[in-house]
């Protein structure tokens, strides 16, 4: 039930929206602060609603902002772009020196088409050559059956329209798009919209999502009120165009086998489960986290081999491409000791970072196959064990952990002021 407006919901909107409406590069959030206030803004509109609890919906952008950073683009003005990471998109502004009131002042890229592609944009014309991203899109980071990004990669030819027609095709993990291999019942999810600019199909579901109106934060000449408008104006611009065809999947979803409906754009992904709570059965995937790991962890692609011997792993340099890059300051320095590097079902692994007292540091897990492995490897950890720096981490190789190479990435910053990585392997036999 959505939970009514009270007097101290909205001044706590009208708080958060006047925050955004400064001229501060570091207005505030639950969890992390925004680049710019155009970003703040763009956030605030949707999701400052959602992340206090005055509205019952699914995120556009994520509960909080996340990094903060300058990349590559040849097109800019000063050949970097001042980009900043949510959990469901990246936004983006191309030229600081655009017209700021444009609906269009701030994007969000194409982070689907580049990871189904493995072309990364470094401009408009420009792009570097990796590996697509072998990352499950919609479902438990453990789920090996699950479809992953590189699973559309043959699958973003143009189709006929074929609205009013029942979406019945399943994809799997392989990329093979089809009828389910056995008889079975599926919601009556029909085709209400083609596409012609890129020749798809949307799901009833999905565009009723695409299109829908609710409860904004606004700022009107009476003030900053909460009032109802098109939460997506125009219906692409958070998603972009389709770039494939709607799919039923079996994933696991919480640890249970849950049906959903994927569909790639080129901005996002969105997904629809019939077993959800109404509110929340159509929502974009967290496509932000899924592209920060592919472009900064090298996750998705091959693997490393595992370490030989056990004992420190040598240092990654920030900005190699094994981690993430100084941004806005220094390299913080880090070393990865790995207790065990062949072990067990069962037995203790520990792992220790080193790196700066007071910074935080996150440690992530990731198997033979690509997958990101996130339970029970994933630590978050925002102070040291000791003074000199040491986070000390250590997890049970449970049953439920896969045999073979995990790779360990430990990832640490302070604020926006330095970043460092580094990575290393073990095996689970």
């Amino acid at each position: 039930m959505r939970k009514k407006l009270t007097f101290l919901n909205l001044l706590l909107v009208a708080a958060l929206v006047l925050g955004f409406s400064g001229g501060s590069s570091r207005a505030q959030t639950s969890g992390g602060s925004f680049a710019d206030p155009a970003f703040a803004a763009l956030w605030g509109r949707t999701d400052s609603l959602v992340a206090n609890g005055i509205v019952q919906r699914s995120f556009y952008w994520g509960p909080t902002a996340g990094v903060i950073k300058q990349e590559t683009y040849t097109d800019a003005p000063s050949g970097t772009r001042l980009v900043q990471y949510f959990d469901k998109s990246r936004m983006e502004i191309n030229d600081a020196n655009a017209d700021r009131t444009s609906p269009f002042f701030v994007t969000n890229g194409l982070l689907t088409v580049e990871l189904i592609s493995g072309r990364m944009q470094t401009g408009s014309k420009t792009f570097e050559q990796r590996a697509p991203a072998a990352i499950d899109l919609a479902s438990d980071v453990d789920d090996l059956s699950a479809p992953t990004y590189a699973s559309f990669q043959n699958l973003m030819g143009k189709a006929n329209s074929a609205v009013g027609s029942v979406v019945g095709d399943f994809i799997t993990r392989d990329g093979h798009a089809g009828p389910p291999p056995t008889a079975r019942a599926i919601p009556n999810v029909t085709i209400a919209y083609y596409e012609p600019a890129t020749g798809h199909n949307i799901a009833k579901s999905i565009w009723d999502f695409l299109n829908a109106s609710g409860p904004v934060s606004a700022t009107t000449p009476s003030g900053v009120r909460v009032v109802t408008q098109t939460l997506n104006n125009p219906w692409f611009y958070a998603t972009g165009y389709p770039i494939t065809e709607p799919y039923w999947a079996d994933v696991k979803i919480g640890g249970k086998q849950t049906l959903v409906l994927i569909q790639a754009f080129e901005r996002r992904v969105v997904t629809y489960v019939p077993s959800m709570d109404a509110a929340y059965q159509v929502q974009m995937g967290n496509i932000g986290q899924h592209y920060y790991d592919w472009r900064y962890n090298n996750l998705g692609g091959p693997q490393a081999s595992p370490t030989p011997s056990g004992g420190a792993v040598p240092t990654a340099t920030p900005g190699s491409g094994s981690g993430l890059p100084p941004v806005g300051g220094s390299a913080l320095p880090m070393t990865l000791i790995i207790g065990k590097p062949v072990i067990s079902h069962g037995a203790t692994q520990t792992v220790t970072v080193q790196t700066a007292p007071t910074a935080h540091v996150q440690l992530i897990c990731t198997d033979s196959n690509g997958s990101r492995f996130n339970n029970p490897c994933y630590r978050d950890a925002h102070g040291p064990t000791d003074a000199s720096g040491s986070y000390v981490f250590s997890w049970t190789i449970d049953a439920g952990t896969p045999t073979g190479v995990m790779t360990v990435t430990a990832i640490a910053n302070l604020g926006s002021d330095a970043h460092g990585a580094t990575s290393g392997t073990f095996m689970i036999q």
